[in-house]
């Protein structure tokens, strides 16, 4: 019995992946996005291990999208869609302008800071006469200082896309349907929470400037 059972559950699920594939190409096709560049035809299941992952457009293998295993059977086909084509839109429609923010607000302060801490390092070690354990000092505390803050304004500037990301999102399926997907998302909490509703919140903010209905 609990055979059977288990062989109609794999049978089901299989069926599952195989419309969420062709949800896939269908929302590749209505975003312009070439087969060269992405053409999946194989679901692999993984373990977030805490962090935020859900749906995930494989960089490496074209042919790989990975979907969240504990999310599996909880979330329909369609709610999938959503998911999928939010991360499409991020990974392949909004490259350019990804780049262009972490040029602005990662790239151009940590040069700033690099040449103004550098300056600093230098009039200290050769105006003042500090000995070279000063310098070797402020020089490690440069690399530190860099490390912290290209990984938070980075952090930043990636969110600031990943909105982006979701009102277009919310502009081809609506609203109403964007939220539901994620609002079920938190419910079932399967996933990091703090962060769909940190989506969720961004929405409701923007809501006014998006559509409803797709």
């Amino acid at each position: 019995m609990d055979v059977s059972r288990n062989s109609e559950n794999d049978t089901r699920l299989g069926k599952e992946d195989a419309i969420i594939l062709e949800i896939i190409q269908q929302i590749c096709r209505k975003l312009n996005i070439s087969q060269f560049k992405y053409n999946p035809y194989r679901i692999e299941w993984r373990d977030s291990h805490g962090q935020q992952l859900l749906a995930h457009n494989s960089t490496i293998d074209p042919s790989l999208i990975i979907l969240q295993e504990n999310a599996r059977g909880k979330l329909d086909p369609f709610e999938w869609e959503v998911l999928i084509t939010a991360d499409l839109i991020y990974r392949f429609k909004l490259r350019k302008q990804l780049l262009l923010e972490l040029i602005l607000s990662v790239g151009l302060p940590v040069l700033g800071g690099v040449l103004f801490f550098a300056f600093i390092v230098q009039y200290l070690f050769s105006v003042l006469g500090l000995p070279s354990i000063v310098y070797s000092i402020g020089y490690f505390s440069l690399i530190a200082v860099l490390w912290i803050g290209f990984g938070r304004l980075g952090g930043k500037a990636v969110r600031r896309v990943r909105q982006i990301s979701d009102e277009r999102t919310a502009e081809i399926f609506g609203t109403s349907r964007f939220l539901e997907t994620l609002r079920k998302i938190e419910s079932l909490n399967v996933t990091n929470v703090d962060r769909i509703k940190e989506r969720i919140r961004h929405i409701l903010e923007a809501q006014s400037t998006l559509p409803d209905h797709a």
